[in-house]
């Protein structure tokens, strides 16, 4: 906030003293030049409860990657989960919570079906 105003004062002082002469004289006829006016207004940020959720699925049967992730979150609140497909065809999912005191998971493994 406070560089915002010295960025707005800094610009009022050029428009005020760069008048492009050096000596005050001119060899041309110049109309009066009026000084802008500058208002100061303070700028208050509120910061709303931040909100989100997303999610996605991947599954490639070309190269047999599988995966996917979902998320939410309701201000200081985010769980979530995503899993992927193992290399020994288990299915790894972790859910992860955060109630704005410290990150949580809960680790899960699934063996793959046997046909």
């Amino acid at each position: 906030m406070l560089f915002k105003i010295l960025i707005i004062i800094a610009c009022h002082s050029l428009l005020v003293f760069s008048t492009g002469q050096e000596d005050g004289l001119s060899k041309y006829a110049s109309t009066p030049r009026q000084t802008p006016l500058l208002i100061v207004v303070p700028i208050q940020v509120v910061a709303p409860e931040p909100q989100y959720h997303y999610g996605y699925y991947i599954k490639d049967p070309q190269t047999g990657d599988m995966h996917s992730q979902q998320e939410r979150r309701n201000g200081n609140y985010v769980t979530g989960q995503y899993s992927v497909l193992e290399e020994d065809g288990s299915l790894r999912i972790v859910r992860y919570y955060d109630q704005g005191q410290g990150f949580n998971v809960i680790i899960e493994k699934r063996k793959p079906v046997s046909e």
